[in-house]
């Protein structure tokens, strides 16, 4: 019998990642939510793994043994505030992704 092919999930927790874990999940895969916070969509049939995208040794972990990688991490808006510090955008915006493709180009993905 085949193994179930397994997915990650980067930004998991969020309204869309959510969804897309969900189908993952209904089509038969192993899916791992990963997010800075606890998913409130989280089934019993998912895991979750609470950590920054930009601690590489905890992606690395995460991504041991995984046949695919979605990212939709990003932080546009914080409890209904729009964020407007640079930093902050940068971050969620070019790091993250980034810091994720590295990680998806790696031989042992």
């Amino acid at each position: 019998m085949q193994d179930k092919q397994k997915a990650i999930v980067f930004g998991g927790a969020g309204f869309i990642g959510s969804h897309v874990c969900d189908e993952l999940s209904n089509r038969g895969y192993v899916v791992t939510i990963f997010d800075v916070k606890h998913s409130p969509y989280l089934r019993a049939d998912q895991q979750m793994i609470i950590g920054d995208m930009l601690d590489e040794k905890t992606v690395n972990d995460a991504v041991k043994g995984v046949d695919y990688i979605f990212n939709f991490a990003g932080a546009l808006q914080i409890s209904g505030v729009i964020l407007t510090r640079t930093e902050v955008v940068l971050r969620t915006s070019t790091m993250i992704p980034t810091s994720t493709l590295f990680v998806a180009v790696r031989p042992t993905v």
